[in-house]
């Protein structure tokens, strides 16, 4: 008897159906046109459109990897998912410093020690592959799609910054996953 491991690509390791989810008209963070304050009927309203995105609220369940999970206290779970998240952050940063390109952000990459590490695009296996591949022609949509929304979105220079400082963690039996 053999055991064969086959490592798994990024994308493999989201789960089935969560990327048509999440680019589901569902998961849209609701839009509320500014009102008078008065509706058809002259009856007089509150614009709630605050108050309705504040209540805007999705989930996303995060597995851990064998040997990761199984800890033994919410304090350690907690500990292991702000150091994800800083990493996260660091390479979207980084993703956009590196596009930007300016001297100004080649300084900034050496002193805050940044220098090595790598962009979330240049280690996401759909975009790695064609980050050297610039024209539209060599793309396919898949791609496209993954690089549009890194640049646009967590590499960008708002970082999802207001996105992260809103995410709350719930952590599953056994601290193997959690809610995000």
């Amino acid at each position: 008897e053999h055991l064969v491991a086959m490592p798994l690509l990024d994308i493999m390791k989201i789960h089935s159906g969560t990327i048509e989810e999440v680019l589901s008209n569902g998961w849209s963070v609701p839009f509320v046109e500014q009102s008078d304050g008065v509706s058809d009927k002259g009856e007089r309203h509150a614009n709630n459109a605050t108050e309705l995105i504040n209540q805007w609220e999705r989930m996303v369940v995060v597995d851990f990897s064998p040997g990761v999970g199984g800890m033994k206290k919410e304090s350690e779970l907690l500990e292991v998912v702000n150091n994800i998240m800083g990493d996260i952050q660091d390479m979207a940063e980084i993703g956009y410093l590196r596009r930007d390109g300016s001297e100004y952000e080649d300084n900034l990459l050496r002193e805050e020690s940044l220098n090595n590490i790598p962009a979330i695009s240049e280690i996401f296996s759909i975009t790695a592959s064609n980050l050297k591949n610039t024209s539209e022609e060599g793309r396919n949509s898949r791609v496209e799609f993954w690089r549009r929304t890194f640049v646009q979105g967590i590499e960008s220079e708002h970082g999802c910054s207001e996105m992260f400082s809103t995410l709350f963690v719930k952590p599953r039996a056994g601290y193997y996953s959690f809610d995000l």
